[in-house]
């Protein structure tokens, strides 16, 4: 609770499908996932994906972005879709603007977008609702380095009072963000610790 956590591996080592066991898209080949408490795999007495889900934010390695809407009806969509009251929509979808750095952009097309403001757009949509955990896919992939800084801040910035586990397969995002890590390959664990002692 309250850290940040990496899943480093190569592509193909199981981390995103760790991240869709987490979200319950998926089952767990072994063992049983809890969110907040509440447990999403199985078939159990304790299974409640239902009451997980609103415990969890998800930022996934493809943007869910529709081209045609601007960055404000995005969130606005996925507010909607997340339950928050209409009376306060508006409101918590300016701060998260004004948090993301999206302001100024608010009002383009989602394809008008750079991919630095669309990856930013993306952590807005699992950070809508201010979920308790948020889970993370390949943050940066594809991004030149001062939006990958920016992108990083902003995890950063979003980490207080929330845990966080990303997906990476770069230990220089590891060590930006991270306290802990597990390498991942052929979808097991191999190895836990700091991000000091994995390197």
């Amino acid at each position: 609770e309250g850290e940040t956590f990496a899943l480093l591996g190569a592509n193909g080592a199981g981390k995103s499908t760790s991240l869709n066991a987490i979200t319950g898209d998926i089952s767990a080949t072994k063992g049983k996932v809890f969110v907040a408490g509440y447990c999403v795999t199985g078939s159990n007495d304790d299974y409640d994906v239902t009451n997980a889900r609103k415990h969890l934010g998800y930022c996934p390695q493809i943007d869910p972005l529709l081209e045609l809407m601007t960055p404000r009806e995005t969130l606005a969509m996925f507010g909607q879709i997340r339950g928050i009251p209409l009376e306060i929509l508006n409101g918590h979808v300016e701060k998260l603007l004004e948090f993301l750095l999206l302001s100024t952009h608010a009002e383009k097309t989602c394809e008008n977008l750079s991919g630095g403001n669309k990856r930013k757009l993306s952590l807005g949509i699992a950070l809508i609702g201010d979920p308790t955990v948020l889970l993370i896919d390949e943050s940066s992939s594809g991004l030149d380095p001062v939006a990958k800084r920016r992108m990083w801040s902003l995890i950063s910035r979003a980490a207080k009072n929330r845990s966080i586990i990303l997906t990476t397969h770069q230990m220089e995002e590891a060590e930006a963000l991270c306290t802990r890590a597990g390498i991942m390959g052929n979808g097991e664990l191999l190895c836990l610790g700091s991000v000091q002692h994995l390197k």
